[in-house]
């Protein structure tokens, strides 16, 4: 850098130096392999399908509440218990 007194300071000019990253041409280069066993694929589709099911049985909800309509809806106690019993135990 040079200073002069009429015009200051005056700096070099700077070249704006590009480096770009060597590719490998060569054969040996190693590749990424990914490999997705059968049980993974399996998984992938149970859960798609379960993502694609609806949420609600519909024709179980259509009996339930027809039966629920003409009076003839009846739980057994037993089984209420039966399933308190087992969610207790969860």
């Amino acid at each position: 850098m040079k200073i002069d007194e009429a015009k200051g300071a005056v700096l070099p000019e700077v070249k704006k130096v590009e480096r770009h990253a060597k590719k490998d041409p060569s054969p040996t280069a190693t590749k990424d392999v990914i490999v997705i066993s059968s049980k993974a694929v399996e998984l992938r589709e149970g859960i798609e399908a379960a993502r694609n099911a609806p949420d609600i049985r519909a024709e179980k909800v259509r009996l339930l509440k027809e039966e629920i309509g003409k009076g003839t809806y009846s739980v057994r106690g037993s089984n209420v218990a039966e399933k308190i019993i087992a969610s207790a135990l969860e």
